[in-house]
C-alpha cells in the first residue's frame, strides 16, 4: 500500500510498473486492500479516481500495459467489461482466436472450415482438423470465431 499511496500523484507519462508480487493469469500486481488481496491497478484506480461507478466497473488501462502491472494513475480509468475488452483489441493484448491458450485452430483453418460448409459433413471436417463436430458447427454458424470475417 505504501508504494501506491506514495505514487497517487505520479506525474510521468511512462508506465509505473508495480515492483512487488504479481499473480493471476494476466500478471496483475497484487496488493492487500480492505483485508483482501486484489489487483494493484484496481486499488490505484480507487485511490486516484474514487470508487468505481458500479460494482461491475473494472480498472482499465489507456496504455495497454495492464499485463505488465502498470499502476500509473494517469493510465487508469473506470470502464465496463465491454469497454475494457475493446481496449484489449485496440492495444493488441487480446487472447482471442489463435492467440488463446486453448486454441487448436489458426485463422486459415477456420476460414477453410467455413468454405467447406455444405461440401463436406461436419463429422468429416472435424476429423480432418482434429476437433469435435460441435466445434465445426460453432465455427460455421459463427458462434465461435465470430469476429473473423
Amino acid at each position: 500500500m505504501k508504494f501506491l499511496l506514495d505514487n497517487i500523484s505520479f506525474d510521468g507519462d511512462e508506465c509505473l510498473i508495480w515492483p512487488f508480487a504479481r499473480g493471476g493469469t494476466r500478471g496483475d500486481g497484487l496488493a492487500t486492500f480492505r483485508g483482501k488481496q486484489t489487483s494493484a491497478n484496481y486499488v490505484m484506480c480507487i485511490l486516484a479516481h474514487g470508487e468505481p461507478p458500479t460494482p461491475k466497473h473494472e480498472s482499465a488501462h489507456s496504455c495497454g500495459r495492464g499485463h505488465d502491472a502498470c499502476v500509473n494513475p494517469k493510465h487508469l480509468r473506470w470502464a465496463t467489461r465491454k469497454e475494457n475488452l475493446a481496449d484489449r483489441l485496440i492495444h493488441g493484448t487480446h487472447n482471442r482466436g489463435e492467440q488463446g491458450s486453448a486454441a487448436k485452430l489458426c485463422i486459415a483453418e477456420v476460414r477453410e472450415i467455413r468454405k467447406l460448409r455444405g461440401a463436406l459433413g461436419q463429422k468429416e471436417i472435424a476429423a480432418r482438423f482434429g476437433v469435435t463436430k460441435a466445434a465445426i458447427h460453432s465455427i460455421q454458424v459463427r458462434k465461435n470465431w465470430a469476429w473473423l470475417p
